[in-house]
């Protein structure tokens, strides 16, 4: 995928242009610029490769939720010699007082293509959360920024031996059984805390669909494979019987909204974790 030019990013979205936020919010809030985030983060050597966008540019849309995923050129993680990732700083803004300022860790996969976002703990005003946010009442300044970037980067660091020790660890037969069916209510939209109702009506079926491995890199059964071939279909899409419709075949379309998209990597990675207590940041 190409770098865009911070003038690309501009033009993407007016999210990018505005200079104040919507109208309704209160006097606390406090806007931040966007396009001064993103300039911060490419003066740090991270390159844009996507604009994250809820709708056509409207002038609403110049106040709803946006983003942009960052690459660096030069640092990556290389597992073997076809698989290779390439660190990504997921960043999230609003201006419509309707989200936190947000960034997520992540990483391109090349030998997929997949965006792969991975849940690692940051110190937020004295929160720790498994990405970094900041509401928009909680600084003044734009001071913050260095100190996320430092917290970034600590953790690309902490993530490297993680995921180097996940492409080395062996999950059991039920434990991946466990993994795929926890993965596939999470695409039904099915709330945590009724998944102890549904476990058992997940036919075999669509434990095998969720679960099935395209490329032989994610063959086997180390967690950072298992990760790795549920995380595509749990995003691509798949095809499986679905309890909540008398089991009748339902076809799983690709993700588009990127908050679901986000959202569904952070709890995979966290339930992979979650079978590895060992493994714990």
């Amino acid at each position: 995928m190409k770098s865009m030019s911070f003038e690309q990013v501009l033009k993407s979205s007016n999210a990018f242009t505005t200079n104040q936020p919507a109208e309704h919010v209160s006097s606390k809030y406090t806007y931040l610029s966007s396009a001064k985030v993103v300039e911060s983060i490419m003066s740090r050597g991270w390159e844009p490769t996507s604009v994250l966008k809820k709708r056509p540019i409207t002038k609403n849309s110049a106040y709803s939720k946006h983003g942009v995923i960052f690459r660096h050129p030069t640092i990556e993680l290389k597992l073997s010699t076809t698989d290779i990732l390439k660190p990504q700083i997921y960043f999230v803004n609003s201006h419509a007082a309707d989200c936190a300022f947000r960034f997520y860790l992540g990483y391109f996969r090349l030998i997929c293509g997949n965006g792969l976002v991975i849940s690692m703990p940051f110190e937020t005003t004295g929160t720790k959360t498994q990405y970094f946010r900041l509401s928009h009442v909680q600084f003044n300044d734009f001071s913050f920024i260095e100190n996320t970037m430092n917290q970034m980067m600590d953790n690309f660091n902490a993530s490297t031996n993680l995921i180097k020790n996940l492409n080395e660890v062996e999950l059991k037969p039920s434990e991946i059984e466990l993994l795929a069916k926890k993965s596939f209510l999470r695409r039904n939209q099915i709330n945590e805390q009724h998944f102890v109702k549904y476990l058992n009506q997940i036919l075999p079926a669509s434990v095998d669909a969720i679960n099935a491995y395209k490329f032989d890199e994610d063959s086997s059964s180390t967690a950072w494979a298992v990760y790795n071939r549920i995380q595509r279909n749990l995003i691509k899409g798949f095809d499986a019987p679905n309890p909540l419709k008398n089991q009748s075949v339902t076809q799983y379309r690709p993700i588009k909204n990127f908050e679901r998209d986000i959202n569904l990597n952070v709890k995979l990675f966290s339930d992979v974790l979650d079978l590895a207590p060992s493994l714990q940041y």
